[in-house]
C-alpha cells in the first residue's frame, strides 16, 4: 500500500508578510497547495509545523488559476475538504481553518490522483 509522507515535512517557505509565513507543499502532483498557519498558528522563530492544528489553504491548478469547487469540480468530490471551500465568499480562493488531518487527506488525493486515491481508500 502506498503511504504518502506527512505534508508538513514537505513545506517550502514561499513568503512572509504581516499575515504570517506562507508555504507551498511539494509533491502534490501538478497542483500547488499554498498554505499558512491559521489564526495564531505561526509561532515565530520557533515555528514547528507539527504544532499547527489548522491551516488556511489555497489550491492552484497547473494553469496557475486558483482551484475551487466551481472552477475545478473534479478536485472537490463529496469529500472531507470540499466543505471548507464551499464556505468561501464570492471572489475568495483560500479556505480558512482547515484541520491538519483534512489537509493531509487533500494532499493524499492530489499526490495519488483521483483513481488511485479512490482505490486506496476503498481498501480500508
Amino acid at each position: 500500500m502506498l503511504i504518502n509522507p506527512d505534508f508538513r515535512t514537505l513545506l517550502q517557505q514561499v513568503g512572509n508578510d504581516p499575515g504570517g509565513r506562507q508555504f507551498k507543499v511539494r509533491g502534490a502532483n501538478r497542483f500547488e497547495i499554498l498554505i499558512r498557519p491559521s489564526g495564531n498558528g505561526d509561532l515565530g522563530v520557533g515555528f514547528a509545523a507539527e504544532d499547527c492544528e489548522r491551516w488556511d489553504v489555497a489550491l492552484r491548478a497547473p494553469d496557475r488559476t486558483h482551484a475551487t469547487p466551481k472552477t475545478h469540480p473534479p478536485l472537490f468530490p463529496e469529500s472531507a475538504w470540499r466543505q471548507y471551500w464551499e464556505r468561501l465568499r464570492p471572489g475568495d480562493v483560500t479556505a480558512s481553518s482547515v484541520p491538519t488531518e483534512v489537509v493531509q487527506t487533500l494532499f493524499d488525493f492530489l499526490a495519488l490522483g483521483p483513481d488511485l486515491y479512490q482505490e486506496m481508500t476503498s481498501m480500508r
